[in-house]
């Protein structure tokens, strides 16, 4: 059965690498032998094609952990309600917020290559989204043919979530100026760092609300103050009480902060923007916290 899945996984991997390779072939002696322009379907074909190679290398990634650590191919074909944000969950939400984040990041990403790789192209895309959600559906499918998971609808309308609001991003740029969707974690040891994707005790998951993004705000000193919104959970995954957190914060832009100045200086001065925008540094915020315990539930 493992084997079976292997193919198939390999053979969604290779096949869009090899519509991008065939892509080029085409591009290039067009150009040089001065044939027409692309058709509007051919054109769209090979807009398709521009992320092949992050298409299969996340697909192969994803599957070499399904297969690894997810226990992929271990039971029959199962569907598993588990829950969203309460007491009676396995992680208290955690797991539901992982998958927000996951698809957020990986459709960002996406996005940011398809840019890269067409600069001239203006107009908004969905195929990075698409791409994004496919490989995601994907991952749940197969999820339900693991005895440890199972197809979990509450984990497919989080992917969704997640990828629709990478796509609103780069649709609507004021957007990704104002609000970043964030991931704080801290080990207690850097050693203890072995799984920090389902090490839920030192997480924290958060939505930054960027005061420079306002235009209002833009050349006040506001504009190096962020404002969050956070939830975590504690206690789920030992023998601790068990408890859901929710904070408000207010924080510092470190992009106004360190790293627009620097770019003026230094060529990749705003290299460290797209770390600071996906990943919480910790203490750099100070915040006032709601918590509820089990026993309140």
């Amino acid at each position: 059965m493992r084997f079976l899945l292997l193919c198939i996984c390999l053979s969604l991997a290779v096949s869009p690498a090899c519509a991008f390779s065939a892509g080029l072939v085409n591009s290039s002696t067009r150009e040089v032998f001065g044939q027409p322009e692309l058709s509007e379907n051919k054109r769209w074909q090979s807009q398709l094609s521009i992320l092949a190679p992050e298409v299969a290398a996340t697909t192969a990634f994803v599957t070499y952990l399904g297969l690894k650590s997810w226990n992929w191919g271990s039971s029959r074909f199962k569907f598993h309600d588990e829950g969203w944000f309460g007491f009676d969950t396995g992680s208290g939400g955690h797991d539901k917020l992982g998958h927000f984040y996951s698809s957020y990041i990986m459709t960002e990403f996406f996005y940011h290559r398809y840019r890269q790789k067409s600069p001239d192209t203006d107009a908004s895309s969905l195929y990075p989204a698409l791409f994004s959600w496919l490989i995601m559906f994907y991952v749940e499918v197969f999820d339900g043919y693991s005895a440890d998971h199972g197809f979990s609808y509450e984990d497919l309308i989080m992917n969704s979530g997640g990828i629709a609001f990478a796509a609103l991003r780069d649709r609507f740029p004021v957007l990704a100026e104002r609000l970043d969707v964030r991931l704080e974690y801290r080990p207690s040891r850097f050693f203890d760092a072995k799984h920090p994707v389902t090490d839920y005790m030192h997480q924290k998951y958060l939505l930054s609300l960027k005061l420079a993004g306002f235009k209002s705000l833009a050349s006040s000193p506001l504009a190096f103050l962020e404002l969050h919104f956070g939830y975590y959970a504690r206690g789920f995954k030992s023998s601790d009480r068990k408890e859901i957190n929710h904070f408000v914060g207010v924080g510092l832009n470190l992009d106004e902060l360190l790293w627009r100045p620097a770019s003026r200086y230094w060529r990749y001065g705003r290299t460290p923007k797209y770390i600071t925008d996906y990943y919480q540094i910790p203490d750099s915020y100070v915040d006032r916290q709601w918590t509820k315990v089990a026993s309140d539930h």
